[in-house]
């Protein structure tokens, strides 16, 4: 048991001491922080209480006083909640910079308190959970109990993200999309030496002449590489398992087959792909998203105005206005927004129950009847405006009347109004039910925003495709499709020229063989115990079968050893060799393009990308070194 727990040390060990720094957590110097409300930050700009003890929480823990800390944390929480927002993501970014000072000084103990704080001030952010593990593991490498539950919240909030998750899935797609196409080339140019001679022969046949040695080699190669002159280098690529497909059996067509799938899903991988610059530069898109989780920051009330004016008939940015302004507090600017959208929208129930609701907060209860009285007689079955009606009544002092909104609000859907019971009883502050953005909203608001998108999509298909349209390449797809289908039954039961497994030398078996290892007959008398084949003859021809394995298995070992998964394929491993050669060509594809960039582009040395890259390239040696040593298959 001893033996395990150490191998966990030292795989979190070399997860967190060997990590690059994330999000946030870039190393700040102790006199950036002379004054911390100086800073150029729109919450501190727009919020001096929050500037100032975010200032005396810094002190206290530069200083090592827990209680003190304690009281200006406690504080800021006060102000998120007077803010009505659920994250302060700049002030959590700036409580991990502070704990990477405190931890590369070696003061563990205050850099755990600000993880700690860090993930107060905004748990649904990954970069605090990750800072608080690898402050918990310099303190004490057995507190693996500490570090993996911190790491697995910091995983399960990254990945509960949607934005940061279509981001990440988007990136990961193009190296996946890359990854796969690489590991195709190279199976399929294995296979194609494999069976070479056996294409040539074939090929031959198709001639009244059949023409030998040099010519027939040459003949050969002007009929494969026809397709390259004819139509570039995709038909040439998809003309290679064409031209395979009479030699392959079972592993090595449903190979063919994945391969066809992939090409005709090509533009549908586009799309998502192109999402990605989506993901990644929607200030707006994400500003709206994480509103609808109730957080929100002057940035994004800054993006979110700023993206309104430029689509002002845009009903869901103008609510997000209402609603970030509804939280913030600020009745005026709140209630100009939902009379924005009733101005031009007068039947929207939703802004009318959030118009209500903003007077309910401000006291003003009568002015809140009146407009959720409105929404009742909009939709009477509208459950939130008869629950909230029932609560203001409440205010009101008329029981009564109360009482009678929430029969009718329990008549219309008993288990909703029974979650807003709920609700509004584990939170005191919060009386009345409010409609939220919603995802029907966020996928309209990104349809509308996204038109970099289809830019993005059309670069990308150009830096892949060139010139070919997406119709021409939709047309190519299908036909490859009908003919990888019309091989299929044309080959079904016919005979063509087989590669000896044993000895190398083509052969045209007399009936259709369907094995992988096929055999001539002399290997098969060769091999037989019994037969009429001399021992002088027989001794030569074993002669020849060792030396041909033993090139092969030579040439299998070495591309399994420097490209894990190619050299099985060899020998007719093609499910196994291709993910372990998928698992190496993601590894190529994402080193050429973050480390390879960086290189070239960036003038950035060696050592200095190295660094930035080290748990990166400690996974690929691990992988490599697995590759040739635990998973290692010497062939035979």
């Amino acid at each position: 048991m001893a033996h395990y727990i150490n191998i966990v040390r030292i795989a979190v060990f070399a997860l967190f001491l060997f990590s690059t720094q994330a999000y946030g957590q870039g190393v700040v110097e102790e006199g950036r922080f002379s004054s911390v409300s100086l800073l150029e930050l729109a919450d501190f700009a727009n919020n001096a209480d929050l500037g100032k003890a975010f200032d005396k929480w810094f002190l206290a823990i530069k200083s090592g006083s827990k209680l003190e800390a304690f009281n200006e944390s406690n504080r800021i929480l006060g102000i998120m909640r007077q803010l009505g927002t659920r994250n302060l993501f700049d002030v959590a970014d700036l409580c991990v910079a502070v704990g990477m000072t405190e931890l590369k000084k070696g003061s563990y103990d205050s850099a755990i308190l600000a993880g700690e704080d860090a993930v107060k001030f905004a748990p649904d952010h990954p970069a605090p959970y990750f800072f608080l593990a690898k402050a918990l593991f310099s303190k004490d490498k057995a507190n693996i109990k500490g570090v993996v539950t911190s790491l697995a919240s910091g995983l399960k909030v990254m990945f509960s993200d949607m934005v940061i998750r279509n981001t990440a899935t988007s990136h990961l797609a193009r190296f996946a999309f890359l990854a796969v196409l690489l590991t195709f080339l190279f199976i399929f140019i294995v296979l194609f030496t494999s069976h070479y001679h056996a294409l040539m022969a074939d090929i031959a046949m198709l001639f009244p002449v059949k023409p030998e040695g040099f010519l027939k080699i040459l003949l050969g190669a002007l009929v494969t590489m026809a397709p390259l002159a004819i139509g570039g280098w995709l038909i040439f690529l998809l003309s290679i398992p064409l031209f395979l497909w009479p030699y392959l059996r079972f592993g090595g067509r449903a190979v063919v087959g994945f391969f066809a799938l992939f090409v005709f899903l090509t533009p549908h991988a586009f799309s998502y792909m192109s999402k990605g610059v989506f993901w990644t530069n929607g200030d707006a898109y994400r500003a709206v998203y994480l509103l609808s989780k109730n957080t929100w920051d002057y940035e994004t009330k800054r993006i979110i105005e700023r993206e309104n004016l430029n689509h002002p008939n845009n009903k869901t940015l103008t609510f997000a206005i209402g609603y970030l302004n509804m939280l913030k507090g600020d009745k005026g600017a709140a209630i100009g927004a939902y009379d924005a959208i009733l101005k031009k929208w007068p039947k929207d129930t939703r802004a009318m129950v959030n118009k209500g609701n903003v007077y309910f907060m401000a006291k003003d209860y009568n002015k809140a009847v009146e407009v959720y009285e409105k929404a009742i007689k909009t939709d009477p079955q509208l459950v939130e405006a008869h629950f909230n009606l029932s609560n203001t009544y409440v205010a009101l002092f008329k029981t009564k009347d109360a009482e009678r909104e929430y029969k009718r609000a329990l008549s219309i859907d008993r288990d909703k109004t029974a979650m807003f019971v709920e609700q509004t009883g584990a939170n005191p502050d919060k009386k009345v039910i409010d409609f939220m953005i919603t995802g029907k909203e966020l996928a309209g608001l990104e349809t509308k925003l996204g038109k970099n998108t289809e830019e993005a999509f059309k670069a990308l298909w150009g830096v892949y495709l060139g010139d070919l349209s997406q119709k021409t390449y939709k047309v190519i797809s299908l036909v490859f499709l009908g003919l990888i289908a019309i091989a299929g039954i044309f080959w079904r039961n016919r005979i063509s020229h087989r590669t000896c497994a044993s000895c190398g030398i083509t052969f045209r078996p007399p009936i259709y063989l369907d094995s992988d290892f096929p055999k001539c007959n002399q290997c098969v008398a060769a091999q037989s115990v019994k037969g009429a084949v001399s021992t002088t003859r027989k001794d030569k021809k074993l002669k020849d079968i060792r030396e041909y394995l033993s090139r092969r298995n030579s040439v299998a070992n070495l591309l399994d050893r420097v490209y894990p998964g190619i050299g099985r394929v060899c020998f007719q491993e093609h499910f196994s060799g291709f993910i372990f050669a998928f698992i190496a060509s993601l590894a190529i594809v994402y080193g050429v393009s973050t480390i390879g960039i960086e290189l070239l582009t960036h003038g950035n040395s060696i050592k200095e990308v190295a660094n930035a890259h080290v748990f990166f390239l400690g996974f690929v040696a691990f992988y490599w070194l697995l590759m040739n040593t635990v998973l290692k298959k010497d062939f035979y």
